[in-house]
């Protein structure tokens, strides 16, 4: 059961659903988007893993809602291969539910997705957008398939073996094409973007975090925790942030406002 806004949500508002197959309490740049999309009348279902607490800013936004849901947590006496194949089958599950769950009662206007992981979480996000009308965003945040190579080459201490190639390979290959499924895209810098465009034949516009308006120094003799509580919330929600809506002639338009350098 997903609960309603807590502030009252007018039936003409827009509905979008921001998806992090990650802990979400951990993924400030997505709680960022969730903000602005709020701030811009869209009534958010924020989706992702059960874990930390959102921002303060998050929590109080009544047109923000979550919807949590447990991280796959395999035997770890399960053989690789075995293993990943079946965490894939319960990511697909898991976050396939959660995304029907969020939309249940409003169907999305937009869907934005975080990547990496690009597998399954685009391909899941673009079938419920197609299934609700809805266009899917990617907001691309790193490579995954680097992420994996970068994790068997920590694992075999530099060497890869023909096995991690291939798997490598194949994470690279369903990546480039489950990004062509989306109907736009944002990332994190503008070398990403030039990546993305030179490789993937994918046109991202950069959006670059700012700090928010309660940003604060950390007070001389703070202890650790809260600096990095701190340093956590660096994010804003009242300067721009790349969004892009279909307007009513089905062509995407990019919503920027005004930001003042750091």
């Amino acid at each position: 059961m997903v609960d309603d806004w807590r502030q009252p949500v007018a039936t003409s508002a827009k509905h979008a659903v921001v998806v992090v197959a990650g802990d979400v309490g951990r993924s400030p740049r997505m709680q960022y988007h969730a903000l602005s999309l709020a701030e811009h009348g869209y009534a958010v279902t924020l989706v992702g893993y059960a874990g930390e607490l959102c921002c303060e800013a998050v929590v109080a936004e009544g047109r923000i809602r979550e919807v949590r849901v447990g991280a796959v947590e395999l035997p770890a006496w399960l053989p690789g291969l075995v293993a990943r194949a079946l965490k894939l089958a319960l990511l697909v599950a898991r976050l396939g539910l959660a995304v029907r769950a969020a939309r249940r009662g409003r169907r999305a206007a937009v869907v934005l997705c975080q990547t990496p992981p690009a597998i399954p979480s685009l391909a899941v996000c673009w079938f419920w957008a197609r299934v609700d009308g809805a266009r899917v965003v990617g907001d691309w945040h790193n490579l995954g398939f680097s992420v994996v190579e970068d994790g068997a080459r920590r694992a075999r201490r530099g060497a890869l073996r023909v096995s991690d190639r291939l798997a490598v390979a194949a994470y690279r290959a369903l990546e480039r094409r489950s990004a062509a499924l989306l109907d736009g895209h944002v990332c994190v810098t503008r070398a990403l973007a030039a990546w993305l465009e030179a490789h993937f034949a994918v046109d991202a516009a950069p959006a670059h975090d700012r700090p928010p308006a309660f940003f604060r120094k950390v007070a001389a003799g703070a202890g650790n925790k809260n600096m990095q509580r701190d340093l956590f919330e660096c994010f804003d929600t009242s300067t721009s942030v790349v969004l892009r809506e279909l307007d009513e002639s089905n062509r995407f338009v990019q919503k920027s406002a005004e930001s003042t350098s750091i």
